[in-house]
């Protein structure tokens, strides 16, 4: 099998969850999320950023920044019905 990019990683969760945060990328070896964000709105997706704080079940206390998603190409909805 081959391996996936970490682009295409970023994409899968992106397009399965909605946002994606940088620890998270972080977690799972991908260092460089503002470079693959770039990459993603060079594709047509358009993202929110934000800066928010949060603590671990051990009560460290940190911040980290999240992305999400507001509007993905992959899921636009051609032939959509219209209500009027």
């Amino acid at each position: 099998m081959k391996k996936m990019s970490q682009l295409t990683w970023v994409r899968n969760h992106i397009d399965d969850s909605g946002n994606i945060s940088r620890n998270f990328c972080l977690q799972n070896y991908v260092s460089r999320l503002s470079a693959l964000i770039f990459r993603l709105e060079e594709e047509g997706y358009v993202f929110e950023t934000e800066y928010v704080n949060f603590e671990t079940a051990h009560g460290w206390k940190g911040r980290d920044y999240v992305y999400t998603c507001t509007y993905n190409p992959n899921k636009v909805i051609i032939n959509q019905p219209k209500l009027f």
